[in-house]
């Protein structure tokens, strides 16, 4: 699991410890937190070809690509672990395109 710190730049809100893992064989990106804003999950996503040079070999850039890509899963300390996709809603206006959003479904435990 590699680490990392996402820190809140413009609140005083608690940074992120974030634990995270890119299977490429099975296409599975596990992550684990405590808790996270989803607006620094989205940043993550989109930086991360700058931390794992894989990703910007295969050219999976941006939390759209690599939630179509891998089975992305989202695992807390409780037990609970969440599928997450990224989707761009759609715009009637070509003039203001809508920012990328996340969607987060419950998995059903392993037993």
């Amino acid at each position: 699991m590699n680490k990392i710190i996402l820190k809140h730049m413009a609140t005083d809100a608690k940074d992120c410890l974030l634990d995270w893992d890119a299977n490429f064989a099975t296409m599975i990106f596990t992550l684990r937190v405590d808790f996270i804003n989803p607006w620094l999950l989205l940043s993550f996503f989109w930086d991360l070809h700058h931390r794992d040079e894989r990703f910007e070999k295969t050219k999976i850039i941006g939390a759209i690509a690599i939630t179509s890509r891998f089975q992305t899963r989202l695992a807390l300390p409780s037990g609970t672990t969440f599928s997450v996709r990224a989707y761009q809603p759609f715009s009637m206006s070509e003039a203001r395109k809508e920012p990328v959003e996340l969607e987060f479904f419950e998995l059903p435990k392993e037993s």
